[in-house]
């Protein structure tokens, strides 16, 4: 019986085993004899040339050349590969046509078992999840069990809760908690809402000083020389009526417009007009005042000035202006005594 098949009925191996042990005489290590010879002949022998020798014995011995591009190519798979996976199913079909090769399919399978198993996609909470399941999502995501549980004390850049903001911050942990919000989630949408609410203050005090200046142009042009005069009697009617204390929060108060009640040259109008022509309030007219005094003095010491020093007051256009306002509040009270 030849080597071969000395190996074939020998119980502890195989052919292959023999090939990979190199233990067949006379044979390659693929165990085929070599072109021209027969098998079992002595290549030894004087004449001949000794058979080349490789290190690569087997096929487990693979080096670049014999590894090739291992990459799956389109041709090898049928053209219509993807219907056959799609198996009819429209939807996967036009899943599969985003790959151009089958082991661009694998690979996307491969990436996304990776982001599964780092936590990067988390499973969706049903809508009819029951208590249990619902318990046992905010473990997993980290969500406190109760609404009390999200801590905003921490918000980072100065932003600091009131007294004043308690009201809403309790609304929005309920909020938070019904929705399933995580606490990073939460705690950044709370310092969202203070951080527009500091902006929208900023702008709206900003706009109060535009809409003071614009009213005190838009008076001073309509009144005149009487405009200090004017204001300052429509100030005293409203706190005379109100009292001091309360017109002063009346006057932060705001219009349906926004703009203050005590911006508005509306209201400063409507109260000037009723001090100008009501006789109960010529009584606070600034003649009965201690500003009808101190408008008496200041009346007083700008004539010095023209008596003593007529080219400083010549010069002073603001002084002659404040002279003839001074002198037309004068005539006013005096016809009203």
């Amino acid at each position: 019986m030849s080597d071969v098949a000395n190996a074939q009925a020998d119980d502890t191996g195989t052919v292959n085993d023999a090939i990979l042990d190199n233990s067949v005489d006379g044979l390659p290590p693929d165990g085929s004899p070599q072109p021209g010879s027969k098998a079992g002949a002595d290549d030894s022998s004087p004449g001949k040339s000794a058979p080349a020798t490789t290190d690569k014995n087997t096929a487990f011995d693979i080096d670049d050349d014999d590894e090739g591009d291992i990459s799956q190519k389109a041709t090898d798979f049928p053209e219509d590969w993807r219907d056959k996976w799609a198996n009819g199913d429209d939807k996967l079909l036009s899943r599969l046509k985003r790959f151009s090769t089958p082991d661009k399919v694998f690979k996307s399978f491969l990436e996304s078992e990776k982001k599964l198993r780092s936590g990067a996609y988390k499973r969706a909470l049903s809508e009819d999840a029951t208590e249990e399941e619902v318990a046992a999502y905010r473990k997993e995501n980290g969500i406190p069990e109760t609404p009390d549980g999200y801590n905003f004390n921490e918000l980072g850049d100065g932003y600091i809760l009131t007294e004043a903001d308690k009201p809403f911050v309790d609304s929005f942990r309920s909020f938070a908690h019904a929705k399933n919000m995580d606490p990073a989630t939460a705690k950044e949408s709370v310092k969202w809402f203070k951080e527009a609410e500091d902006a929208a203050v900023a702008d709206r005090l900003e706009l109060d000083k535009t809409e003071r200046l614009a009213t005190i142009e838009e008076l001073r042009t309509e009144f005149g020389p009487e405009f200090r005069y004017n204001t300052q009697i429509s100030k005293k009617v409203a706190e005379t009526i109100f009292g001091s204390d309360a017109w002063g929060e009346i006057g932060e108060a705001r219009l349906s417009n926004g703009i203050k009640i005590g911006n508005s040259p509306d209201i400063i109008r409507s109260l000037t007009d009723y001090a100008l022509n009501n006789s109960d309030a010529s009584k606070l007219m600034p003649s009965n005042t201690a500003e009808g005094a101190a408008s008496q003095t200041e009346l007083e010491t700008i004539n010095k000035v023209m008596t003593e020093d007529f080219d400083t007051y010549e010069r002073s256009p603001t002084m002659r202006a404040r002279r003839l306002e001074l002198m037309q509040q004068l005539e006013r009270r005096q016809g009203r005594g």
